[in-house]
């Protein structure tokens, strides 16, 4: 088996898991109401091309785009999250497309705005973020969760899923990552 399909797999077992064991989904329906999960998927846009301005996705990013609708489908994405960039909501489109889904727009600069509008507009939905190298981490952090370390230029395969309960506690974050890994320069 090759490392993609053993990480595919690995990815979606969590997955299913954590929609499995989400609180509330297996409890009663009033406690299901009183206790409302929020689950966000942060994840940077996928591969663009390398030239100034706003560039569009490259082929691989396309191609990393199209595994992440696969993650969309599979995990319930209700709602989507780019920038003003378009690489982000280009990374959204084919998400958006297939599941029928407006990307709504937030600015990049303003993660702790765009965890306020998630936590309440969008309170016990499952979200998914396109968002960039030095946002994603924020966004997380925002969310309530530890801040996860820097994400290199190389890397587009991170998937950050934060759970955070509105009966409160401190959320949970789990790191995955999703598609081809990406070129990493050897050395």
């Amino acid at each position: 088996m090759t490392r993609t399909s053993i990480s595919s797999r690995r990815t979606w077992c969590v997955l299913a898991l954590l929609l499995l064991l989400w609180p509330g989904v297996l409890a009663d329906a009033p406690r299901a109401q009183a206790q409302e999960t929020t689950t966000v998927l942060v994840v940077r846009h996928a591969e663009k091309e390398w030239e100034d301005g706003d560039p569009p996705l490259s082929e691989i990013g396309w191609q990393r785009a199209d595994a992440l609708l696969r993650v969309a489908e599979e995990s319930g994405v209700s709602v989507l999250f780019g920038t003003q960039y378009k690489r982000t909501t280009e990374t959204l489109e084919p998400i958006a497309e297939h599941l029928g889904l407006e990307i709504l727009t937030h600015d990049a600069r303003d993660s702790e705005g765009l965890a306020r509008r998630i936590l309440t507009d969008h309170a016990g939905r499952i979200v998914l973020v396109s968002g960039h190298s030095n946002t994603v981490p924020e966004i997380v952090a925002a969310l309530g969760a530890p801040e996860p370390e820097p994400i290199d230029d190389a890397e587009y395969d991170n998937l950050y899923v934060v759970s955070v309960s509105s009966a409160g506690g401190e959320p949970t974050v789990l790191h995955l990552h999703f598609g081809q890994p990406p070129d990493r320069p050897s050395g």
